[in-house]
């Protein structure tokens, strides 16, 4: 198997894996915050979006509404989301060449 192959599914495996665990975490913790509940640190939501969780972080903060008055997550959460799209998309680009690793970059810099 190619190795850029294997390190695009291993990293889109992980992206998309902790995107879901992300993306689920701003739900829990928003529900958790209305219910005056004890909540989940912004520390771990950040190390969540940092392992490859930004899409899904992003996603669940602009869903749930949860941590937008915090500059540092509405600017801290999409670049992590862009940066993400875009280094999976240099390794689609050297897997398939072209067309689909450019797709991903723009969606990686728009903050899609």
């Amino acid at each position: 198997m190619d190795v850029p192959l294997l390190l695009l599914m291993l990293f889109g495996g992980l992206a998309v894996g902790m995107s879901l665990l992300a993306f689920a975490a701003m739900g829990v913790d928003k529900r958790h915050a209305r219910r005056g509940e004890r909540r989940i640190s912004e520390r771990l939501l950040f190390l969540m979006a940092g392992l490859m969780g930004g899409v899904g972080g992003t996603l669940g903060m602009l869903l749930f509404r949860h941590k937008t008055r915090h500059w540092y997550f509405r600017i801290g959460f999409s670049a992590l989301a862009a940066l993400q799209v875009c280094f999976l998309a240099f390794l689609g680009y050297g897997c398939f060449g072209g067309g689909l690793g450019w797709a991903l970059i723009l969606a990686g810099l728009f903050g899609l």
